[in-house]
């Protein structure tokens, strides 16, 4: 334990405390001081009981204003972060729908193509690699939708 000496109030007091909390309070002693010469400055001289007494709340009152604040702060970044995983969700059913159907009009693609190789008689490689080259490009979507669901 190591003791330190703080003003508040213009009146000095020796207060102990651990190791290394002596800048830490020393700093608070500097915040009730401000509170303490407030008050002086405006009652003039008082008792020091009174004057620690409402130096501490004004600083209490201080605290509970900043609670509050910090508390609708904190409610605010919960609805704005709620929206924007709404808005998220929506894209992403949108994004999904989409994929649904082009992998609907894919497949009526490869339908019709299937169609005209067997009335032409053809069982082409170029019109084969094209489809499995779209078929591909629709499962690394789906893929790609299913990460973002995640």
């Amino acid at each position: 334990m190591q003791e330190i000496e703080v003003e508040i109030g213009g009146r000095k007091f020796a207060v102990t405390c651990h190791e290394g909390e002596d800048e830490a309070l020393r700093k608070a002693a500097v915040r009730l001081d401000r509170e303490a010469e407030a008050l002086v400055d405006a009652m003039g001289r008082i008792p020091e009981s009174r004057m620690l007494l409402l130096a501490g709340l004004m600083l209490a009152d201080k605290v509970i204003a900043c609670e509050e604040t910090s508390g609708q702060l904190a409610e605010d970044a919960v609805q704005d972060a709620k929206q924007r995983a709404d808005l998220a969700m929506s894209q992403l059913r949108t994004t999904s729908e989409e994929l649904t159907r082009a992998k609907v009009r894919i497949a009526d693609l490869q339908t019709q193509l299937d169609a005209e190789r067997k009335r032409t008689g053809e069982a082409g490689q170029t019109e084969g690699s094209a489809a499995a080259a779209l078929e591909r490009t629709v499962e690394l979507l789906e893929k790609a939708a299913d990460t973002a669901r995640r």
